[in-house]
């Protein structure tokens, strides 16, 4: 499991961020961010910037941000799975040419990160949409506490709601 984990800048022939070959990852509260691959794409073909899933893989992903801005060649797809893998992924901002990835509270807008090299998000609509479950769990936890800060550059109080990412 792999938790509060930031991905970002790396390059690969496929999964520029994360290659699964016969695994099942978990993936909490994570950004896999701006991450290149090398074989990308022609005549219908992507290698997955952020994540590739092959032989079996089937990864779960809650709370996190997997987005590249476009560049490179070929069209750009954030997870990409062959025929025997199948991602499970909730509440999560997931990058797609169109539509919204698969599961619940998924969303695909951008993320808006503070900075080039900062991938903590502004004020987006992923603010707060992480899992309400995890969110009363963190609760549980901080009760005596007032108020929690969670990007403390940008101070914004959070009142024990989830953000999707590494930052929360």
């Amino acid at each position: 499991m792999f938790i509060n984990c930031l991905v970002i800048v790396n390059a690969a022939a496929r999964g520029g961020g994360i290659y699964n070959d016969e695994s099942s990852p978990g993936f909490e509260n994570c950004t896999i961010a701006s991450n290149l691959v090398h074989d990308d794409g022609g005549a219908g073909v992507n290698t997955g910037r952020g994540l590739y899933n092959r032989s079996m893989s089937a990864p779960r992903i809650l709370n996190s941000v997997i987005w590249n801005y476009d560049y490179g060649s070929g069209p750009y797809v954030a997870v990409v799975e062959d025929v025997d893998s199948a991602c499970e992924a909730s509440y999560s901002l997931i990058r797609l040419q169109s539509g919204v990835y698969p599961g619940e509270g998924n969303l695909n807008i951008d993320p808006l990160f503070a900075g080039a090299d900062d991938y903590r998000m502004r004020e987006t609509l992923m603010l707060d949409a992480g899992d309400p479950e995890t969110a009363a769990e963190i609760c549980a936890l901080l009760r005596n506490r007032e108020s929690v800060v969670n990007t403390p550059d940008l101070v914004r109080p959070d009142d024990c709601v989830v953000d999707p990412g590494y930052h929360y």
